[in-house]
């Protein structure tokens, strides 16, 4: 009895637990510093720079519009924004490279 009693508390235990995936993101926030777009229909990659001894340190793709042209007046104005990509994990700087966000913007903030 003790051993069912246990079973159905541990059963009961783990149906709180939430089965499922995480994704795991990059989320970078600096100054938008280039936007680079392909004539045509093409990606845009967008520049960003969270230091303030480089020119940029981490770029993203998109093909967006939306993004695209809210990543055009963050330049324009020099607003900071905040990209969010879909990548495993940021890369780690080594050496003050220029680093790839990686996957696919997902979230794009735009602040004043």
């Amino acid at each position: 009895m003790k051993r069912i009693i246990i079973l159905a508390l541990a059963i009961a235990a783990l149906s709180f637990v939430v089965a499922g995936t995480a994704d795991a993101v990059c989320s970078q926030l600096g100054e938008i510093v280039r936007v680079q777009t392909i004539p045509g229909g093409g990606a845009t990659t967008i520049f960003l720079r969270n230091t303030n001894i480089s020119n940029f340190t981490w770029f993203a793709a998109t093909t967006d519009l939306k993004i695209a042209e809210m990543a055009a007046a963050a330049v324009a104005n020099r607003n900071r924004a905040q990209i969010v990509t879909s990548a495993a994990a940021c890369p780690a700087i080594v050496n003050g490279a220029n680093l790839p966000m990686g996957g696919v913007i997902t979230t794009f903030f735009l602040f004043p």
